[in-house]
């Protein structure tokens, strides 16, 4: 079980807010574009593939109740990865659009069972 209140199993969309300036402008903007989507559909593609590429930002996978992470909390965890982040903002946004492009696969994926069994021996 864990205890911090801030801490989930995975990144929860609920964090995105709290992620407007921890960047420069470019990654305001992906954050207002976020929040915009999310009002409307929290499962919308935009949120969901920015829930996974922070999901493999942050390695919430390797995270578990007793680690450091998860006793700083998700919001806290994902501030100090964004922080230590080396590459740009369009490094991350990029990163953002290739998860985005991954989710798209899947889905079509999940819709079309049967195309994907025909790709297997590509």
């Amino acid at each position: 079980m864990l205890h911090q209140e801030d801490t989930d199993v995975l990144f929860p969309p609920r964090v995105i807010a709290s992620l407007r300036r921890a960047r420069g402008p470019e990654w305001k903007r992906l954050i207002d574009h976020l929040l915009e989507v999310q009002r409307q559909d929290e499962s919308h593609p935009d949120v969901l593939a920015f829930m996974l590429m922070m999901v493999q930002q942050n390695s919430c996978l390797s995270c578990h109740a007793h680690s450091f992470r998860a006793m700083k909390g998700c919001t806290a965890c994902t501030l100090q990865v964004l922080n230590r982040y080396r590459g740009t903002d369009r490094d991350l946004i990029q990163a953002w659009k290739d998860a985005r492009d991954e989710l798209d696969r899947r889905l079509a994926i999940a819709r079309h069972p049967d195309a994907a069994l025909g790709q297997a021996g590509d």
